[in-house]
């Protein structure tokens, strides 16, 4: 979107008479090309600042999302759309992402839920296979390079376990077959293997080979 002095129009709404400082208020910028931009925001100023929930619209009007401020900084719940579906749902505070996100595909269903820590993810996360099955689980916290992830399969069975301490892989690492079984197991401290890795057969359901 191209703004210019002629093109970007801003225009103060009185709705009614002002309260506690706040000002109902209309942002209008014209856009000569059509995109999902937002181009009306409608909210609340509080001396000349947003405040509360600002509601932006595309070209079409229709909702692109919205977000809570506190004198210009996004603080509170928040939403985004794609058309009437929505897209995610989470919370700011202080300018910075923060406790859980749910994020949702085109179709409107879940596909990802993560929180978040001043901007970070930190925290338990969980990912979903279009279906609705679990497709990953477990915690990140990228301030410390700590993670634990499980894989699953689409019939539900865990398909791998992954442990990271300070970004290097540290205890257990598992993989495992559709049916359940434990395929291979290694052991890491500090991201250096310090046990074998064991390999099972499916069908034969026991130890074939040890690799070092």
């Amino acid at each position: 979107m191209k703004f210019s002095v002629v093109s970007l129009v801003l225009i103060i709404a009185y709705i009614g008479i002002s309260f506690v400082g706040l000002t109902p208020a209309v942002l209008i910028f014209d856009q000569n090309v059509r995109s999902r931009i937002p181009i009306v925001h409608t909210g609340y100023l509080k001396f000349g600042k947003k405040h509360g929930i600002w509601t932006y619209y595309d070209y079409s009007m229709e909702v692109s999302f919205t977000i809570s401020f506190k004198e210009n900084v996004k603080d509170g719940p928040s939403k985004r759309f794609n058309g009437k579906k929505i897209r995610s749902i989470g919370h700011w505070k202080n300018g910075k992402k923060n406790s859980e996100w749910k994020f949702y595909t085109t179709n409107g269903k879940l596909e990802q839920t993560l929180n978040y820590k001043d901007d970070k993810t930190h925290g338990s996360f969980a990912e979903y296979y279009p279906d609705g099955k679990l497709k990953s689980d477990g915690y990140l916290q990228i301030n410390d390079g700590d993670s634990l992830i499980n894989y699953y399969y689409q019939n539900g069975q865990l398909a791998e376990t992954k442990v990271s301490k300070k970004y290097q892989k540290d205890g257990k690492q598992e993989t495992y077959f559709k049916n359940g079984k434990l395929e291979s197991l290694k052991l890491y401290n500090k991201g250096q293997p310090i046990q074998t890795e064991s390999v099972y057969t499916r069908k034969a359901k026991q130890l074939i080979t040890s690799l070092t």
